[in-house]
C-alpha cells in the first residue's frame, strides 16, 4: 500500500470527528441557554475543528484546492502588548472571556486572509480566544469569535463569525481528492478535487 492510501484511511477517523463535532453544536443550538451555554459550546466546536484540520493535513488527506483556498476573516492591530499568559490581566472570568479588548483596537479594522494550516496552527496554539455573542436574542446566528497565538499577540487579533467557520468545516468535510498529479521537475504528489478535474478536461 502506498503511503497517500495509508494516511488516508486513519484520516477517515478525523472527518468523523468532524461530523460529530458539527453535530454536537447543532445540539447545542436548538438546547443550549444563556451566554456561558453559547461561548462553551462554540469554543469545543472551533477547538475540536481545528485539531481535525491539523490532522487531516499531516495525513495528507486534503486536496491542493481546498488547502489553497484564502478564508477571509477580520484584524485588529496591537495597541498594547499583552503580558505572558501566566500574567495576562483577566485571561478567565465565569465565562472563559479573556478581556482582550484592553490590547487590540476593536474600531480599525482590516480586512485579511488565512489558509487552512496556518488558521488551524494559531486556533490550536491560541494565546487569545474570545467567543462574542453580540445578539441574545440569536445568540448561535450572532456569535463570533476572537483569536490570535503566542507568535502574533503582538501584532493582531482575528475575528471570524461562526457562520463563517460552519463554511470551512462544511468544505473540509466533504473534500474528496479524486484525482492525484506529479509535477515531474520536483517529484512532488499532488491531490485535487472534482472541479479540478472538470476544469483539466474543460481546458
Amino acid at each position: 500500500m502506498d503511503e497517500l492510501a495509508r494516511n488516508r484511511y486513519p484520516g477517515v477517523d478525523w472527518k468523523q470527528d468532524l461530523r460529530v463535532s458539527q453535530h454536537e453544536l447543532a445540539e447545542h443550538e436548538k438546547f443550549g441557554e444563556g451566554v456561558a451555554s453559547v461561548c462553551n459550546a462554540v469554543e469545543r466546536y472551533v477547538m475540536r475543528s481545528a485539531l481535525a484540520f491539523r490532522k487531516l493535513l499531516d495525513r495528507v488527506v486534503l486536496t491542493d484546492e481546498v488547502k489553497q483556498i484564502d478564508w477571509n476573516l477580520r484584524a485588529y492591530p496591537c495597541t498594547k502588548p499583552p503580558e505572558t499568559r501566566y500574567s495576562f490581566d483577566g485571561t478567565i472570568d465565569l465565562e472563559n472571556l479573556h478581556h482582550f479588548v484592553r490590547h487590540y483596537d476593536t474600531d480599525r479594522l482590516t480586512k485579511r486572509t488565512l489558509r487552512l494550516q496556518r488558521l488551524a496552527n494559531l486556533l490550536i496554539h491560541n494565546f487569545v480566544f474570545v467567543v462574542w455573542p453580540p445578539d441574545p436574542g440569536k445568540p448561535y446566528d450572532a456569535a463570533r469569535f476572537f483569536f490570535n497565538s503566542d507568535f502574533n499577540k503582538d501584532e493582531v487579533v482575528y475575528e471570524m463569525t461562526v457562520t463563517e467557520f460552519k463554511q470551512i468545516v462544511e468544505e473540509v468535510l466533504y473534500d474528496e481528492v479524486v484525482y492525484i498529479s506529479q509535477d515531474r521537475e520536483t517529484g512532488e504528489i499532488h491531490q485535487h478535487n472534482a472541479a479540478w478535474r472538470s476544469r483539466l478536461y474543460a481546458a
